[in-house]
């Protein structure tokens, strides 16, 4: 195994990661907008709205520091992106938010090759 692909596979690895914690803290204000619903706690149930509606935005934000970290000046190399994806690819093949996980993949993919120089 060369370094790119080491290098591919760990940022790949990387990216899930992400996507399963924005899975996991999405669910989370779903079952708390459940009880606040039950609870008729309309203030906390409009904040946790808007806290969801940021959700993505603001894990994806967390996560591209660490990406860029990651890949260091290679951040904008569009071969090692490539890379990534196959991995990344092979990592979600059998889940049943494969689909959504692509999707993440791609606004992270973006928001590096977009904004990776800055």
């Amino acid at each position: 195994m060369t370094g790119d692909d080491r290098l591919a596979g760990k940022t790949a690895r990387a990216i899930l990661r992400w996507f399963d914690l924005y899975i996991d803290e999405f669910n989370e204000m779903t079952r708390r907008a459940r009880r606040r619903f039950e609870s008729r706690d309309w203030k906390g149930r409009h904040s946790d709205t808007l806290e969801r509606l940021d959700l993505y935005d603001k894990i994806l934000d967390r996560l591209a520091p660490d990406i860029k970290s990651l890949i260091g000046e290679r951040v904008c190399e569009k071969s090692l992106w490539t890379s990534i994806r196959k991995r990344f690819s092979a990592l979600i093949e059998h889940r049943f938010d494969a689909d959504r996980a692509r999707t993440s993949y791609n606004s992270v993919t973006r928001k590096n090759l977009l904004h990776g120089r800055n």
